[in-house]
């Protein structure tokens, strides 16, 4: 999809890398996650909860699912 788009500035180069980044996060199925959007995914198998780590403190598991 992108690699078709001539860029005129940087700002509109931001504007529709953000746009992609977003549909593919939230509207693209994956085949590799069944088909599913990553937020799909993530919600389904509770990627977002938070886990105690060894010395007790509790931390929040990041998904390795978005498009940074």
């Amino acid at each position: 999809m992108l690699k078709r788009e001539v860029f005129t500035n940087l700002l509109e180069a931001k504007v529709l890398v953000e746009d992609y980044r977003s549909y593919y996060n939230h509207q693209r199925p994956h085949s590799a996650l069944a088909y599913q959007i990553p937020a799909q995914f993530v919600a389904a198998a509770d990627l977002g909860r938070k886990v105690e780590d060894a010395s007790g403190k509790l931390e929040e598991i990041e998904s390795i699912l978005t498009l940074s």
